[in-house]
């Protein structure tokens, strides 16, 4: 899962997984957001950039500045998404459209092992993922402090370090230092 942050002196422009919890609440808590269908994202405005964490530590786990790591989760039991996808900590893993349409892993996931499928009625159709199913993603580092996901056992894989993320971040910092040395003289 990748979480983008880009903010500009106007907005704030967030790329997320879709998740229909983060979505309401970022609708009914931050004024002034839309969605950008052009660039597939949020526009938030600069004001708001702290609900706006709150709100993405709340459904993601996310938190600025946190390594991704790759995660492999098995599903402890039978699960079953009533006429939407099904998800891990916010993050959708697999989603059907309809009781016939099958069931497809959303994207930024790889299946492993196991099934999934659609079933249901034609109006109260539903998602399915087999007790036992492996699924692979990458999740914020963040997000695993106290976890308590009672449907999935999660098994750490690798820490992803991105090299073009951590020159920004030095970046930032460095001109925050001279900044500090400026008002310290």
């Amino acid at each position: 899962m990748k979480i983008k942050i880009v903010e500009t002196d106007e907005a704030i422009k967030v790329y997320t997984p879709y998740n229909k919890d983060f979505v309401t609440d970022l609708k009914s808590n931050i004024s002034g957001c839309e969605w950008d269908s052009v660039e597939k994202c949020w526009n938030i405005p600069i004001m708001a950039k702290e609900a706006l964490l709150n709100q993405l530590n709340t459904h993601y786990g996310y938190v600025p500045g946190s390594r991704n790591v790759i995660v492999k989760i098995t599903a402890n039991q039978d699960l079953a998404g009533y006429t939407e996808s099904i998800y891990f900590m916010g993050i959708p893993i697999a989603r059907a459209t309809g009781r016939d349409s099958g069931a497809r892993v959303c994207d930024g996931i790889t299946k492993i092992s196991g099934g999934i499928s659609s079933g249901g009625s034609v109006k109260n159709w539903k998602t399915r993922i087999d007790q036992g199913s492996v699924f692979q993603l990458e999740i914020s580092e963040s997000a695993l402090v106290d976890i308590d996901v009672d449907d999935w056992s999660i098994e750490r894989i690798e820490t992803k370090i991105n090299k073009n993320d951590l020159l920004a971040e030095k970046a930032k910092l460095e001109k925050r230092i001279a900044e500090i040395e400026e008002q310290l003289k």
